[in-house]
């Protein structure tokens, strides 16, 4: 999750610091503690970075966080990588890989929802930065990773700077665990399914209205094999608002597997 409202300018971590997520007497704008707390009683934890203080509020901030479920996953460690970014690197406790979890929203990007026009050298730099760490990581430790944000820039914007692998057109599917060497081609799960000419957004923020922004990058996950992402239609904020959702950018959900997985089960 990204822009989630918080107190304070510091990292904050479920596991690592229990106490500050339990106040009896939590303000109401410590968005995270409150949301924090309707997911923990699915057993979720969760991570928070921030990036930016609110203007015209010295307490308030925004950032990025990433919420597990703990009957899954063990945590394991926080990563500081790029600014922006919170990385979590979880153990699975039902015998899968180990995962590095991500979700970044760089200053660049919300420079531009305050009307702001970054470059795109601006926005792709630090995902440059932060792709190169990740890949890093997931070498050393043999992990997979999945790396989701606002990046604020369109696929093929993407698809220049970092090496991300073109499914329709070569032809081939990143295998689960591959060797190290394919750990430097990322996977775009919903653009390797919803191609851009099929149109569709993610976001109907004032300023990125009607673009594909966001994403969900992943190294060793595998094949997308089904996603939930970009709406069709013409974007309005205070209609996707009005009708319940929590953001006025969409949500992205992947499934992920083999091929041969939807033929067998087919």
């Amino acid at each position: 999750i990204q822009s989630v409202q918080s107190i304070g300018f510091d990292a904050r971590c479920s596991e690592e610091s229990p106490e500050w997520f339990s106040h009896d007497e939590e303000p109401t704008a410590n968005h995270l503690v409150y949301l924090f707390r309707k997911l923990s009683k699915a057993n979720y934890a969760v991570a928070f970075v921030p990036t930016t203080k609110l203007t015209g509020a010295a307490s308030l901030c925004l950032g990025s966080a990433v919420f597990w479920k703990r009957p899954r996953w063990r945590l394991e460690r926080c990563l500081q990588l790029e600014e922006g970014a919170v990385c979590v690197q979880l153990a699975s406790k039902v015998g899968g890989p180990r995962l590095l979890a991500c979700s970044s929203k760089a200053m660049a990007s919300y420079a531009i929802d305050m009307g702001m026009s970054p470059t795109e050298s601006d926005l792709l730099q630090p995902l440059l930065t932060l792709s190169q760490d990740l890949s890093y990581e997931a070498v050393a430790l043999g992990a997979q990773v999945l790396w989701c944000g606002d990046f604020g820039v369109g696929s093929k914007a993407l698809a220049s700077a970092l090496p991300i692998l073109d499914v329709a057109k070569e032809g081939k599917y990143t295998e689960p665990n591959p060797e190290p060497s394919e750990y430097c081609r990322w996977g775009n799960a919903c653009a390797s399914i919803l191609r851009d000419g099929r149109g569709g957004w993610t976001s109907a923020s004032r300023f990125s209205a009607g673009r594909v922004v966001d994403h969900m990058l992943t190294l060793g996950l595998g094949h997308a094999l089904a996603v939930l992402g970009r709406r069709p239609g013409s974007p309005n904020a205070v209609q996707l608002l009005q009708s319940g959702y929590p953001s006025d950018h969409i949500l992205l959900f992947a499934a992920f597997g083999n091929p041969g997985d939807l033929k067998r089960s087919s």
